[in-house]
């Protein structure tokens, strides 16, 4: 049984929430290591390398799936980093 919703949002809302969208990276940090993720076979150190989700949801399916441990989600928004430690 799927719940479904009719929210949505308004044109000029929607506009205005693309800037935030578009300086906004959804990464996969390694904790033990301080790498992050990049590609199925390659981790880099540079959060400017490393493969961007895009969106949490998507992140976390992706490292639930692959089983990695001891993963880190890592938001940047502009050149701000928010952490929020996900264990796996």
């Amino acid at each position: 049984h799927r719940c479904q919703s009719n929210f949505s949002l308004s044109p000029p809302v929607a506009r205005s929430m693309r800037p935030l969208a578009d300086n906004m990276r959804t990464l996969l940090k390694h904790m033990p290591t301080g790498q992050y993720f990049q590609s199925l076979e390659k981790w880099t150190k540079s959060p400017n390398d490393a493969h961007d989700f895009k969106f949490i949801e998507r992140a976390l399916r992706f490292a639930t799936k692959a089983r990695f441990p001891d993963m880190e989600l890592i938001i940047t928004l502009e050149r701000r980093e928010v952490r929020q430690a996900v264990q796996f």
